[in-house]
């Protein structure tokens, strides 16, 4: 046999230089980068956290427009080494306070960039340049945005410890193939010859000569043990030569012997098949029983579905009586007293036209164009603003009242006549109360009369624009229409929110599903559905990622 001149010791040695190079390559190269990604990261972090301690020292200076407050807090950053810039600005974008703006002048572009970048999703945004790190967060206290804090970190240190880091790699990767081929090298020569004699005897045997010598051992390693196995099955095969002549002669007279068994086999395979059918049957009604078993054990979870559901809707529906009670007391208690106060801003303002004019009367007309007398009747008209003020104040007030009256006064069981476009305008002015910021348009045909609850139902529109004003809307359009074919009302719900997918439409209408996290039961939507539904009426949901979430509720009859 010729011998291929890439033989066992070529292959030690190029596998040998090729683990050496691998480790080479990670030492001089993947372990400085896997530094710099790791001292990258502690350098963000770091960068983040001086921000977030800064922003927090200068929260009170900006409260105030105080530029002293905010450039001591920024004072002790001067101290650090590799902190390049930091610059602080109210939310109008003027500057409050700054150390080192002559370092930030060339990155002004970058950082006007980060500042301009939507702040709704994340708390503070990142950007490595060459030699700074920036971040710009915003300057909040008590949850209020008052301004954005910018700081830059040098990178120019993070880049020396690297270069020092790979200029080491480098030193070890070399030693380590120059020391590590030596080493190979004189192994492999030492490990290949005893494996070369041990070739040559094989061969012999492959050849069928037994006869050959025991091959010499040489060593005490795993060679020497190889070459002493090879040994013991030489032996091993002279003997098993012999036995298998023999057992070829006992295998004729089992052979015949084994035809009679089979002819028993198959008598008995007949009786095993019959066992087998039977058994089959058995298994086919058993996962009969089986199925029959799951469908009432998913018919007793879907009864405990839906008592749960009612054990949530009466819970919310007791609630609301007792809010709809507790509201109605509390208004009674407000009119009261802001009656009074309207009807003594009345008098207050009649007394005072009534001591201008009775003044007046008693001067002569030379006396009337006096100073004392004109000051006199600026003092007077100064007071009749005053009134007017809180004449204004009393009466909104009193209009708040009015709404919460209108949207209280109907938590009652039953059905009864409703007037769509007043329960609806109820509705917005509750929700506008704490949602000031979310325009609402409303656009509903104003002669729509139905039969329902007006309590659960403005329970269903103001869920239905919290759920909007929770996901992120800006704008909220509530649009009705009345069809006079089928007697029938639409109603819209829309908003230009964050949206829902595919996975989360199929849930939401399940009792306690929730994708607002803890402290919220997920029983919203559920109950919003089991009431549309006990009006006789549809609720339908059109949503998708970034465009907003309509919701269409359909009833069906006017009354």
């Amino acid at each position: 046999m010729q011998q291929s001149f890439f033989g066992i010791k070529q292959k030690f040695i190029a596998l040998a230089l090729a683990l050496l190079l691998a480790v080479s390559v990670f030492v001089a190269w993947f372990f400085p980068m896997h530094q710099e990604s790791e001292m990258s990261s502690y350098l963000n972090q770091k960068a983040f956290v001086l921000a977030r301690v800064t922003a927090y020292g200068t929260a009170s200076g900006m409260v105030f427009d105080d530029t002293v407050a905010v450039n001591n807090a920024l004072e002790g950053l001067k101290t650090l080494p590799d902190v390049q810039f930091v610059i602080a600005y109210n939310t109008q974008g003027v500057q409050m306070g700054a150390i080192n703006t002559t370092n930030a002048v060339p990155l002004r572009q970058t950082i006007e960039r980060l500042r301009s970048a939507d702040f709704r999703n994340t708390t503070h945004v990142t950007d490595e340049t060459s030699d700074v790190t920036i971040v710009v967060l915003p300057i909040m206290l008590q949850g209020v945005t008052h301004g954005q804090l910018v700081l830059g970190l040098t990178r120019t240190f993070l880049k020396q410890d690297v270069g020092r880091s790979r200029r080491l790699g480098i030193i070890v990767s070399i030693a380590i193939l120059l020391c590590g081929g030596l080493i190979f090298f004189w192994q492999t020569s030492r490990l290949v010859r005893p494996i070369q004699t041990l070739e040559a005897a094989a061969s012999k045997v492959a050849r069928g000569d037994l006869d050959i010598a025991d091959v010499p051992i040489v060593s005490h390693d795993e060679v020497g043990k190889l070459t002493q196995v090879f040994n013991q099955m030489v032996g091993n095969l002279r003997v098993y030569i012999a036995q298998i002549h023999q057992q070829t002669y006992e295998l004729g007279l089992l052979n015949n012997q084994l035809k009679d068994n089979n002819l028993d086999l198959a008598a008995a395979n007949e009786e095993i098949q019959r066992q087998i059918e039977v058994q089959t049957e058995q298994a086919r009604e058993i996962e009969l029983a089986n199925t029959e078993l799951q469908e009432k054990n998913m018919a007793l979870d879907e009864a405990m579905k839906e008592l749960q559901a009612a054990q949530s809707q009466l819970v919310q529906s007791e609630r609301m009586n007792a809010a709809g009670m507790l509201t109605a007391g509390v208004m009674h208690e407000i009119n009261n007293p802001n009656a009074a106060i309207l009807s003594a801003l009345y008098e207050t303002e009649q007394t005072i036209q009534k001591i201008q004019h009775y003044f007046f009367a008693l001067l002569d007309e030379s006396s009337k164009h006096t100073k004392r007398a004109q000051n006199f009747a600026a003092l007077c008209s100064d007071a009749d603003q005053t009134l007017a003020v809180a004449h204004k104040a009393a009466q909104r007030v009193k209009n708040i009242v009015a709404n919460l009256q209108n949207f209280t006064k109907h938590q009652r069981e039953g059905m009864y006549a409703v007037n769509l476009p007043e329960e609806i305008a109820s509705t917005v002015e509750i929700f506008r109360y704490q949602f000031k910021e979310i325009a609402v348009h409303i656009d509903v045909e104003s002669d729509i009369r139905m039969i329902g609850n007006a309590g659960e139902l403005n329970q269903v529109f103001l869920n239905l624009m919290v759920n909007a004003a929770q996901a992120g809307a800006s704008t909220v359009g509530v649009r009705g229409r009345k069809n006079a074919e089928n007697q029938s009302i639409t109603l819209e719900i829309a908003d230009n929110g964050r949206g829902m997918d595919e996975n989360v439409k199929k849930h939401i209408f399940e009792a306690f599903f929730s994708t607002k996290g803890t402290g919220n039961s997920g029983l919203g939507l559920s109950i919003s559905k089991q009431i549309i539904e006990r009006h006789g009426a549809s609720l339908h949901v059109e949503s998708r990622i970034g465009t907003g979430t309509t919701f269409t509720l359909t009833f069906p009859q006017t009354a």
